[in-house]
C-alpha cells in the first residue's frame, strides 16, 4: 500500500488535470491520493503478520477516509480486492508469505470489477 500511495501521490496533479466529468473541479488526484493517506494511516498500528487485520485496516481505513466520488471509488475497490486476500490463508492453509500468486491477484481484480459494477 505504501507504494501505491506514493506512486498516487507523485502522479497527483497529473490525474487532477484530467478530471473533466461529471464536475470538472480538478481534484480527482488529490481525492484519491488523500483516501490513500487515511489507508496508511489505519495500517500504521495493524500487526503486518495478520492478514485478516491488514485486510479489514485497508477496507475501514478506504471507506472512512474516501474523499470525493473517486476517493470512494478506491475504496471500494480495495474493499473488494481485500476481502479476497482476507480469505488467502484459509485457501491456502497458512498464512500469506512473500509474493502473492497471479490466481489470487486475478481473483481479487475480478471482484474489485464486479463491485464496481
Amino acid at each position: 500500500m505504501e507504494t501505491y500511495a506514493c506512486a498516487l501521490d507523485a502522479h497527483r496533479r497529473t490525474i487532477d488535470l484530467l478530471n473533466v466529468y461529471p464536475v470538472p473541479d480538478g481534484d480527482t488526484g488529490t481525492n484519491m491520493a488523500l483516501t490513500l493517506v487515511a489507508v496508511r494511516e489505519a495500517l500504521r498500528d495493524v500487526d503486518a503478520g495478520n492478514a485478516a487485520a491488514v485486510c479489514g485496516a485497508i477496507s475501514t481505513g478506504a471507506l472512512m477516509g474516501a474523499r470525493g466520488n473517486s476517493g470512494v471509488i478506491i475504496s471500494q475497490f480495495l474493499r473488494a480486492m481485500v476481502s479476497v486476500l482476507a480469505e488467502a490463508p484459509e485457501r491456502t492453509g497458512g498464512e500469506i508469505g512473500g509474493e502473492i500468486g497471479g490466481g489470487r491477484l486475478a481473483a481479487a481484480l475480478t471482484a474489485g470489477s464486479a463491485a464496481a459494477d
